[in-house]
């Protein structure tokens, strides 16, 4: 098994940094992110993904045109009733480092479907279902070598070490299993997901 290096960026969003990350407990710089130079960064590794706003989507895909677009839908959103329309999904670009599926392992959908945290410490920290899915999307293998380039609240970190570990996603005290398809949100209720299934889970 080769061992490829890659990459995940969480970066303040596009305009945003002043806005989110002013007053922030997590210390995270309210500077707005180079983002040429951010995806010429990702550009070095085998593998990389990258959190955006679907504002910013048309800018970003300008930069990365080689990217393909993945979803992050939420479930329960931050909800603001001055706008009609709410924004209850985030897009994520990548490059995986495999792009081609084996026997060995199974398909991973292009969308996640979890609910935002809360009380993480930082501004956006990603839910446990995300951060397992981001590194499937990628296609992560435990021999790899992972950059978390804007670390917050560590949930990418955690994910890194269930991968190598080859546990399961935990969420709200829940053991996530696989639904035998292969990457795939569990949902309890119509309007509430609480975790993803890593296709790691199912092999071994």
């Amino acid at each position: 098994m080769s061992s490829l290096r890659l990459a995940y960026a969480d970066p303040p969003y596009l305009g945003q940094a002043k806005r989110h990350y002013a007053h922030d407990p997590s210390g995270i710089e309210a500077t707005e992110v180079d983002f040429q130079e951010l995806v010429a960064q990702l550009r070095t590794y085998d593998g990389w993904a990258m959190s955006a706003s679907s504002p910013s989507l048309g800018y970003l895909l300008s930069l990365a045109p080689e990217a393909r677009v993945a979803a992050w839908v939420k479930p329960f959103c931050s909800w603001k009733p001055t706008h009609r329309v709410q924004y209850s999904w985030e897009p994520v670009l990548f490059v995986p480092a495999r792009p081609k599926g084996t026997k060995g392992r199974a398909s991973v959908r292009d969308f996640v479907s979890a609910n935002i945290t809360t009380r993480r410490g930082t501004h956006g920290a990603k839910p446990d279902a995300f951060c397992d899915w981001i590194l499937d999307l990628i296609g992560a293998e435990p021999a790899d070598d992972l950059d978390d380039l804007f670390p917050g609240s560590g949930a990418v970190g955690l994910a890194w070490d269930r991968l190598v570990a080859g546990g399961s996603a935990v969420l709200a005290g829940e053991l996530i299993e696989s639904d035998g398809i292969g990457g795939s949100p569990i949902e309890l209720e119509s309007t509430q997901t609480i975790g993803y299934s890593s296709p790691w889970n199912s092999l071994g």
